[in-house]
């Protein structure tokens, strides 16, 4: 599933293979009405710092992989009352004919339920000219499911506009903005960067201007990258502007949570606990069951006395009758249906079965709550900022007392 969620400040489980945070008590946040598909013109916005192209050096050109050359990325991003405006730059030059077809492509992912992009300017320039492109961008907004084998439905949108006459020598120079608003996590922002990359890159500027009540943190791992800042009235302006950066492939055979590319955590959340606060409310509210599921349980309450032979039950109650489909649309990537409606439908994903499961244990007595959860490696967790960005499955935990040499005794689990 989609569900982006965090740690908390509870229950801490570490595996081999996951990490998981226990959520201990679990009213569901209304997703917004999805926007219309397109990509909106607008100038560029008003609070941009103003970046100016490099020139192309030769190890830029000797370097260049797949016959496009790096000049500029910009990104930069401003808090607002509703979520916050991300404005991102590219400039590449075409080295080569191979080149061509990268460069003369912009594309962009959006979810339409809470956000919209806007293409801001459009320049090709050739032997010093700038032509302006900006009204002959015509935008194909697609739908992008690409986990829709595995049974998640995102409702991602992928905006693809394909550039006429573009040759080689030309740079195209291109800025989009998205706008973002979400009622989950008002006044708070999450992002990850790399450092370096395998190729060249003339100039990197990274700017972000946020709430000074609401201040930015940042952590970087195995990076030499620091953030000035500046007070700009109310709110504080950090940046960071790379020249001709260190780049060049990676090593074979690095662990995956080992950040050799360098890494940079930004999070408003101070620390696991904040999102632990943050996640709880989504998992309150209405805990009815249908009636069909209320006698199901009454019954394995009665045949089955022990709290492991009850909880296998359960599990195989729910894992035989509501089948996975994740339909991870707007807010519904992180919560959870309520567990009437998850059995009324016999579907839902991992954080709707977690909740289910839960629920159905407590009321046979068993002591359980979801758990969310990382499926990637999750060994730098202690390392990284809190955010709820960091994990990406649920599931649930529940304590239970075993007898000793239980299995001998019948144990069904």
């Amino acid at each position: 599933m989609r569900f982006l969620s965090a740690t908390g400040g509870c229950l801490l489980l570490l595996s081999a293979s996951a990490t998981a945070l226990s959520v201990t008590s679990i009213a569901p946040v209304a997703a917004q009405t999805s926007q219309a598909p397109v990509v909106l013109r607008e100038t560029s916005p008003d609070w941009l710092a103003v970046r100016t192209l490099p020139d192309i050096k030769p190890d830029q050109l000797a370097h260049a992989e797949d016959g496009v050359a790096y000049l500029l990325t910009d990104w930069q991003v401003r808090g607002t009352a509703q979520g916050y405006d991300s404005y991102y730059r590219i400039a590449t030059k075409v080295v080569d004919r191979s080149g061509l077809e990268e460069t003369g492509r912009i594309s962009t992912s959006y979810n339409p339920a809470f956000e919209t992009v806007a293409l801001n300017f459009v320049h090709i320039i050739r032997d010093g000219k700038v032509i302006d492109r900006t009204s002959d961008a015509s935008f194909r907004v697609v739908e992008r499911e690409d986990d829709l084998d595995d049974g998640i439905i995102s409702g991602t949108l992928k905006a693809i506009a394909t550039l006429k006459d573009v040759r080689v020598g030309d740079i195209v120079d291109y800025g989009m903005t998205q706008h973002v608003r979400t009622a989950l996590w008002p006044g708070h922002y999450f992002a990850s960067f790399t450092d370096r990359f395998t190729e060249p890159l003339g100039l990197r500027a990274i700017r972000f201007i946020w709430p000074a009540s609401q201040p930015l943190r940042f952590k970087a791992g195995n990076s030499d990258i620091a953030f000035t800042q500046q007070k700009q009235g109310d709110m504080t302006a950090w940046e960071w502007i790379g020249r001709d950066r260190p780049f060049g492939p990676g090593e074979d055979d690095v662990p995956a949570w080992h950040p050799q590319y360098g890494r940079i955590d930004i999070s408003t959340m101070a620390d696991w606990a904040t999102v632990a606060r943050w996640a709880t409310p989504l998992y309150a509210g209405d805990e009815s069951l249908t009636p069909d599921f209320e006698r199901t349980l009454a019954d394995i309450a009665k045949r089955w006395p022990k709290a492991q032979d009850r909880l296998t039950e359960v599990s195989r109650y729910i894992q035989d009758n509501i089948r996975y489909v994740g339909e991870e649309l707007g807010e519904g990537s992180y919560v959870p249906r309520r567990p009437r409606l998850v059995l009324e439908r016999g579907y839902g994903d991992c954080k709707d079965k977690s909740l289910l499961l839960a629920i159905a244990l407590r009321r046979l007595g068993i002591d359980a709550v979801p758990a969310l959860v990382s499926t990637r490696p999750g060994r730098d967790l202690p390392d990284r900022l809190a955010s709820p960005l960091m994990f990406d499955h649920v599931f649930f935990a529940v304590e239970i007392y075993v007898e000793r040499f239980a299995r001998r005794r019948g144990f069904t689990g």
